[in-house]
């Protein structure tokens, strides 16, 4: 479940998850909220920070080309969820050490 939200958060779809494994979605995503205290969407946003701040870190793309590649438009809202996933903007965590 974890690798198929990794590998298509893009489109993050709990249909599509449920599909993919041969369950109905009701039921898989009160699952997934049982086992991870988690929604299916809070864990698709998780995977988006997780490749955001992965990008920021390891490439000189401008910020507003990386919100776009995970799969968010608005600038402002990646800005609003990266800094509730990180802590900081974009920017702050593109340039502060590694920790």
């Amino acid at each position: 479940m974890h690798e198929y939200v990794a590998q298509h958060y893009r489109e993050g779809r709990l249909s599509a998850l449920a599909d993919a494994l041969g369950y109905d979605a009701s039921y898989l995503g009160a699952y997934i909220k049982r086992e991870t205290a988690r929604t299916f969407k809070q864990l698709v946003k998780e995977e988006w920070m997780r490749h955001a701040s992965r990008m920021l870190r390891s490439s000189q793309e401008p910020i507003y080309e990386i919100a776009q590649s995970v799969g968010i438009s608005n600038l402002t809202q990646f800005y609003r969820r990266f800094h509730e996933y990180a802590g900081m903007t974009p920017q702050e965590y593109r340039t502060s050490p590694p920790r």
